[in-house]
């Protein structure tokens, strides 16, 4: 019985993997959505390459594998230029292809890439449609001083956007100059890598010094001038571990480190969760504004609300713990069932001035939007299923249609804008600050004023 099993499972994955080869989905018209430019695969194994002429080879094909693995490897050859990619097609509104070359350690040629630095392509199947921003009455492009594609994050710190750029490896830091419009690097201090990921707080900027992990370091001019945080020494437990950093927080001028220690108690493994409060203007003064001990140390999420000046904990006894004293002393947030709207999974995110919890479900999404200043909670459910950012008194996401969305306390919904690049797969995340909006797709945009 189980031989007759495993011989079908083999045939239905080897007939499943035949589906989508790249024989059967890489001819036909392509177009990169950043620039318009059109790439096409013909049957007789010529392309046209963004305006170039060149040929290519299928030289492996490894079918569907159910989103395990690549549809296989394509090799091309632009006027004696020889490079290779993996090729992964996806279905979103349209037929999607991914070129990876990074993974190969190809020969990079800048000039078959726009005069930029990429390692991989999105491409949109078209039937005499180009998708360019270039068209665009909602976005314009923001990635002067980056590579091609761009993600990431941008924070508002100390009158400049700052942003955090994946690049594969690790993160790189930028600041958007106010004049050119241009990003540029932020200098980090001596022997800090790019793998380094800074915390970007409204007034200091901290990052830790991986070549010596328990060193942290903070600026309080944008990242110019950096200073070492002196080492904090904490009274442990009998058998208790050396405790690690586990996040850090900032409000204005003063750190929260969450540290994390293991104790074993008659056989179980607890762990210790302390916040340490460092102000960055009183010679540090390092104190524990509060302690819990879990068996399951996910359980704690830990956020600040920067307007407000508050410090949030939400705890695995279900329910939410706030200071706005810099953690001198806690009360308990209110809310009519907090028990359920802490079972997880929910997600927690926060802007400037608000906090928000989201359920979601196979049919909406119900949003949960603490109001600081007042003190309550206002809950509605929408049925927009992408990524919801909360920013500038309201929650922004796209819609299904490609439209800009902000929606009030009350769920009520306004549109604000409609953008081709919505519509083709990228995961699209907006950054609302009170001056402007920024869009993450593919690279940043702004909203146009």
């Amino acid at each position: 019985m189980n031989k007759q099993l495993n011989i079908f499972i083999f045939l239905f994955l080897f007939v499943s993997c035949k589906k989508n080869t790249v024989n059967s989905f890489i001819y036909g018209t392509w177009v990169e959505p950043l620039s318009g430019e059109k790439v096409e695969f013909k049957k007789n194994k010529t392309l046209s390459w963004f305006g170039k002429k060149g040929i290519f080879n299928i030289v492996r094909s490894d079918g569907n594998c159910f989103g395990l693995c690549r549809q296989g490897h394509i090799e091309i050859n632009i006027n004696g230029t020889r490079f290779r990619s993996s090729a992964f097609y996806k279905y979103f509104k349209k037929p999607i292809l991914k070129m990876d070359f990074f993974n190969l350690k190809i020969k990079n040629d800048k000039s078959l890439f726009q005069g930029k630095k990429i390692n991989h392509f999105t491409l949109v199947k078209t039937e005499n449609e180009e998708p360019t921003y270039f068209t665009d009455t909602l976005l314009e492009k923001m990635d002067k001083g980056l590579g091609f594609y761009n993600s990431g994050e941008i924070y508002y710190h100390k009158d400049q956007y700052i942003s955090k750029i994946k690049d594969g490896v690790g993160t790189k830091t930028f600041r958007l100059d106010s004049l050119s419009k241009k990003w540029k690097r932020v200098k980090l201090s001596n022997n800090i890598g790019d793998i380094n990921t800074v915390v970007v707080g409204k007034e200091v900027l901290v990052i830790r010094d991986h070549s010596d992990f328990r060193q942290f370091k903070y600026s309080l001019d944008g990242g110019h001038e950096w200073k070492e945080i002196p080492h904090f020494g904490l009274e442990r437990e009998k058998n208790e571990s050396v405790y690690e950093v586990q996040k850090v927080l900032t409000l204005d001028k003063n750190l929260y480190f969450v540290l994390r220690s293991e104790v074993i108690e008659r056989g179980i493994r607890y762990y210790n969760l302390k916040l340490l409060h460092l102000n960055l203007e009183n010679n540090f003064s390092p104190r524990i504004v509060w302690s819990n001990r879990t068996k399951n140390y996910r359980d704690m999420i830990f956020e600040t609300i920067q307007d407000n000046k508050e410090l949030l904990v939400l705890t695995k006894e279900k329910y939410i713990e706030r200071s706005q004293d810099f953690g001198i002393s806690w009360v308990k947030l209110k809310h009519k069932d907090m028990e359920e709207l802490l079972k997880k999974p929910f997600e927690v995110k926060v802007s400037k001035s608000e906090l928000v919890i989201i359920k979601k479900n196979t049919v909406d999404q119900k949003v949960h939007w603490y109001n600081g200043a007042k003190e309550n909670w206002t809950t509605f459910s929408t049925t927009l299923k992408n990524n919801l950012r909360p920013g500038d008194g309201f929650i922004w996401t796209v819609n299904e249609n490609g439209e800009l969305v902000k929606i009030n306390r009350d769920g009520i919904k306004f549109t604000l804008g409609k953008s081709r690049l919505f519509n083709y797969g990228e995961p699209i995340t907006v950054f609302p600050f009170k001056e402007d909006i920024f869009v993450n797709a593919y690279t940043f945009f702004r909203v146009k004023k």
